[in-house]
């Protein structure tokens, strides 16, 4: 969920270029057809985050998300 958010709100072809290097699994997951004016600052992501996720409350998010990203980071 991390990671569709994340590019909902990647603007501009920064999207396009963070997938070049990723598993197509993932690339998949970042372009999904969610898409946003304006990119989120890294607070308001964290809050939109926790809101995705079925219980979770901020402090959560905030364990969780950099989690994904770090995985993702890692596999690219």
């Amino acid at each position: 969920m991390a990671l569709a958010l994340l590019g909902a709100h990647l603007v501009g072809g920064i999207r396009t270029q963070l997938t070049a290097p990723l598993p197509d699994a993932f690339a998949l997951i970042l372009l999904n057809p969610l898409t946003s004016a304006e990119p989120l600052p890294p607070k308001r992501f964290i809050r939109a985050s926790a809101a995705w996720i079925e219980g979770a409350a901020e402090q959560t998010a905030a364990w969780d998300v950099p989690a994904v990203l770090s995985t993702v980071a890692d596999a690219g």
